[in-house]
């Protein structure tokens, strides 16, 4: 604009770039002061807008005195007059520098406040939910909560507060919330201002009305498991969170938690050492096989040798499980000797399935390599893969009663033909280790419970009916609420119980954590969480040539979910195994969440190059929408779960106990 000789964009802030322009000494000094005169002009709207607005208003002190815009003008101007050329340019330069920084500190005039309430906010929600968790699943009161899977009958809970109290802590919520509106509307605020400053008042005068519950909560369990223990417990989840953040920007970070988590098993107790060899060696080694695949590039070039080589892993571990897992989980009544007729040859067919897969993928992409196009019986057959495989964890065994073991390996191998046929690359082997390793993670878990089961009989909240398969009539649990029916004439029984669950305790924060841990391992272990573009489209050329993006969309979005509904699944039974009541484990995962969202907050960026203020914003939006997407993985658990019998875990200490 300068060299042509036309008006400056309005409302630009560039700096007019003088070593580039060869003219006389005069023009650079015009050209600059226009350019100081432009920014300054901004600055000086802006400031007006904001004294309008601003109920004590505190100009910005680089701008004042010597320097305000009059003066400025004047100054430069009586220079320039002067053939003060050299001397003026440099003075624009200055103040030219000062208005850039006025304009960042009125674009951010109202920073504190914003960040203070929204913080609140954040902080507020944490509260309050962690404070619902604790007199829900920690504090032995007794409020009805058969939504939640309790069932618990009503009765007066002394720590509630009273009425009184009650309309005061209300009454000063809404006199806040007045006070704020108030300062708001004088500003002239947008709208949202008001919803960022209701959702603090509202959470905190929760939390202050149940202080009592959650000190009696806090109290209760430092009681039961020591003060040391708790806070250890409360520190460790919180630098956890702390390294998930830092992964979003390192996804290395991951790899070095699995070399350390591969040594887990030394720390272990001796009862679990000497009787899980085989179990903690499978840990050790999944988590080392998987630890490699955050260390590889997020762009992947098609590679045919590591798709067959997950195909043939998949295949391998598909015809162990059907030698190994009906066996493990079968029964001695007919009914239950069917079962496991029946799951062998569904794993069978499985196993079938994911070996077809490895080869159709095979051909496809030489057909396609050579330019030969896509073959129409490839295209058919892989169709009719996705949608049989696709549709068998919600057909087969979702309402019967199935071993959770054999629940697990049948949605395992369900989900790995569609794994193979969206593959170009090595997300067939990490989905073969992250496999691996999840359900050696449920098994070690169900090892640990069942080697420490010594909680007190406090610690017992309410009960859950759960269906058990017992082998023999001595394994029948004397339960004042047990119903027993024999199935088939073996003489083999189901048992229905009214069964005691344990409340939350700090050792629960370890399966907590290590479900977020997973969750961020099944978004970073084959590509980017900050965008989809990571992910190749030429997978997706294997099923359709037509260019489609809302079904190629739709193809990519299921193979990059596919991770999540296993570690989903894990959890779902991992919360029955540790007696834990239903919700309880997610809730918990659910209240901590936004401890990770807080941090993207303040790591949003406003400056730099657009890639890295979108990626700053994404990670924000990706860690706020993180409490939805746990609740929905939370309802497609319980349906691929299902009702799945989890054998009781230190069911002989308990009746000793009781």
């Amino acid at each position: 604009a300068s060299l042509i000789g036309i008006n400056y964009p309005v409302n630009s802030v560039g700096e007019l770039p003088l070593p580039y322009l060869k003219v006389s000494d005069a023009f650079r000094a015009a050209s600059t002061f226009t350019n100081t005169l432009q920014i300054l002009e901004q600055y000086h709207v802006k400031q007006e807008q904001k004294r309008r607005t601003e109920i004590f208003f505190k100009p910005f002190p680089g701008l004042t005195g010597d320097h305000s815009p009059e003066a400025v003008k004047a100054q430069v101007q009586a220079l320039i007059d002067a053939g003060k050329y050299a001397e003026a340019e440099a003075e624009c330069s200055i103040v030219r520098n000062l208005c850039l920084e006025g304009l960042r500190y009125l674009q951010t005039y109202d920073w504190l406040f914003l960040r203070s309430v929204v913080s609140a906010g954040y902080l507020g929600w944490i509260v309050f939910s962690l404070n619902f968790i604790m007199k829900t699943f920690v504090s032995s009161n007794d409020s009805p909560l058969r939504v939640l899977g309790s069932h618990r009958t009503p009765a007066l809970n002394k720590s509630d507060s009273t009425v009184q109290e009650s309309q005061m802590v209300n009454a000063l919520a809404m006199v806040v919330f007045i006070f704020f509106a108030i300062i708001l509307t004088l500003k002239q605020s947008p709208p949202l201002y008001y919803a960022y400053v209701a959702f603090p008042v509202f959470f905190w005068s929760r939390a202050l009305l149940d202080r009592r519950e959650l000190h009696t909560a806090i109290s209760r369990t430092t009681r039961n498991y020591g003060m040391i223990k708790t806070l250890g417990s409360v520190l460790g989840y919180i630098i956890a969170l702390e390294i998930l953040v830092y992964s979003y920007f390192n996804r290395s970070i991951l790899s070095v938690c699995f070399l350390f988590l591969a040594l887990w098993p030394l720390f272990l107790p001796a009862s679990v050492q000497r009787n899980s060899t085989v179990l903690m060696a499978s840990w050790s080694l999944s988590c080392l096989g998987t630890s490699i695949f955050t260390l590889l590039p997020v762009e992947m070039e098609q590679n045919q040798t590591l798709i067959l080589a997950g195909g043939l892993l998949m295949t391998l571990s598909g015809i162990l499980a059907v030698r190994i897992v009906p066996n493990a989980t079968v029964g001695i009544d007919a009914q239950q000797q069917d079962d496991s007729k029946s799951a062998k040859t569904v794993m069978i067919f499985q196993t079938g399935l994911i070996a077809l897969s490895t080869i159709i993928v095979n051909d496809t992409v030489r057909s396609l390599a050579a330019h030969e196009g896509l073959p129409f019986v490839n295209q058919t057959l892989s169709w009719a893969i996705l949608f049989v495989t696709g549709s068998i964890p919600f057909v087969y065994g979702s309402r019967s009663k199935q071993h959770y073991l054999l629940r697990m390996v049948v949605i395992y191998l369900s989900f790995a033909p569609i794994f193979i046929l969206l593959a170009i690359s090595y997300e067939t082997i990490f989905y073969f280790f992250l496999s691996t390793t999840l359900l050696s993670w449920l098994m070690l878990e169900r090892k640990i419970y069942s080697a420490s089961e010594m909680q007190p009989l406090s610690d017992i909240l309410s009960s859950e009916k759960r269906t058990l398969a017992s082998t023999s009539s001595k394994s029948t649990l004397s339960s004042p609420s047990s119903s027993v029916g024999t199935n088939g004439s073996s003489g083999g029984q189901v048992v229905t119980i009214e069964y005691a669950t344990r409340g939350l305790g700090p050792r629960d924060a370890r399966p907590a954590i290590f479900f977020l841990f997973f969750i961020n391992v099944a978004f970073f272990g084959t590509g980017n969480v900050a965008s989809l573009a990571s992910f190749s489209l030429q997978s997706v050329f294997r099923l359709t040539t037509m260019f489609n993006p809302f079904l190629m969309g739709a193809l990519l979005i299921v193979k990059i979910l596919i991770p999540f509904f296993l570690v989903s699944s894990i959890f779902r039974v991992l919360g029955r195994s540790l007696d834990l009541p239903p919700f309880s484990l997610f809730l918990l995962v659910l209240a901590t969440t936004d401890v990770m969202t807080l941090n993207f907050f303040y790591l949003v960026r406003d400056d730099g190059s657009w890639l890295e203020i979108g990626t700053s914003i994404s990670h924000f939006c990706i860690s706020s929408l993180m409490v939805l997407f746990t609740i929905l993985l939370f309802a497609l658990s319980d349906l691929l779960v299902g009702r799945a019998l989890v054998p009781m875990v230190g069911e002989e200490y308990r009746k000793k106990r009781s």
